[in-house]
């Protein structure tokens, strides 16, 4: 009698830990998400329109970082930060983020750099495209945005990462975001 009751518990276990290992599947390619010190890593946000793919943010004293990973569904995506794919999809990036203003989150853009770095403080890391500004955000004050962009496997990356650009009163927003774009680094394989 008790063979039977623990070979049914070990079937049900193990449908159980499929169901879950199905579940935490993820639209485009296999990332390990890292955990990054001082930061909550949220869930992953999939959207409805397979298309958009999914994000995942990280949080923490008025910084966020959230991580798109989506296709638009385009067939081929160079990899790299320099096609022009990559190119136009900056562009869109800087389009929606503009459309803060308009709709009043935002009192004020300005740019302050744009270019082609390095994903995390490592010189071999994958290259990403990526625009930097200043912003007014309504309600909540000065801030940091930045853009980042590069094709992967097929797959638009996107990080758009935000966080005060008074240190004094928020410290360690700035070395937050590398956290994330190092450890994300390392997680692209």
């Amino acid at each position: 009698m008790l063979r039977p009751l623990f070979a049914l518990t070990a079937i049900l276990a193990f449908v159980a830990l499929s169901a879950c290992a199905a579940d935490d599947v993820l639209p485009g390619p296999p990332i390990e998400w890292p955990e990054v010190k001082g930061l909550d890593k949220q869930k992953p946000n999939v959207f409805k329109d397979a298309a958009l793919g999914y994000s995942i943010s990280y949080t923490g004293d008025g910084t966020v970082v959230t991580v798109f990973v989506y296709n638009l569904g385009l067939e081929k995506i160079p990899t790299g930060p320099n096609s022009d794919a990559i190119k136009a999809e900056m562009y869109e990036s800087l389009l929606a983020l503009e459309g803060n203003k308009k709709s009043g989150r935002y009192k004020s853009i300005t740019p302050l750099d744009e270019g082609v770095v390095p994903l995390g403080a490592n010189k071999a890391a994958p290259q990403i495209r990526r625009k930097r500004y200043e912003v007014d955000i309504t309600d909540e004050g000065e801030a940091i945005t930045e853009l980042y962009v590069t094709g992967y496997k097929n797959y638009f990356l996107k990080i758009r990462a935000t966080y005060p650009s008074q240190e004094k009163k928020r410290p360690g927003g700035e070395k937050a975001v590398a956290d994330v774009l190092g450890a994300l680094s390392k997680a692209l394989k």
